[in-house]
C-alpha cells in the first residue's frame, strides 16, 4: 500500500489509532519534525527525475501489486 511506501521512506508515519487524538498527534509529529519534509522533498525530486508523477504512479502500483520494494 502507498501508506507503507511513505512510512518506509520516512515521509509519513503509521498512526497509533484512528481517533481524533491519534490523528492530531500524527499531524503534530509531522509538522514539528523537519525529517518528514526533507524525505518528502527527496521523493518529489525522485519522481521528477524518474519521469514525472504518471511514471511514478505506475511504479507505485507495481510495487503495491507485487508487495515488494526494490531499491
Amino acid at each position: 500500500e502507498f501508506r507503507r511506501v511513505l512510512f518506509r521512506s520516512g515521509a509519513g508515519l503509521m498512526l497509533k489509532g484512528n481517533n481524533s487524538n491519534h490523528i492530531k498527534d500524527g499531524i503534530e509529529q509531522i509538522l514539528n519534525d523537519d525529517t518528514y519534509k526533507e524525505n518528502a522533498n527527496t521523493i518529489s525530486k525522485s519522481i521528477r527525475t524518474a519521469g514525472g508523477a504518471k511514471k511514478e504512479a505506475d511504479v507505485i502500483l507495481i510495487v503495491i501489486d507485487s508487495g515488494e520494494i526494490h531499491a
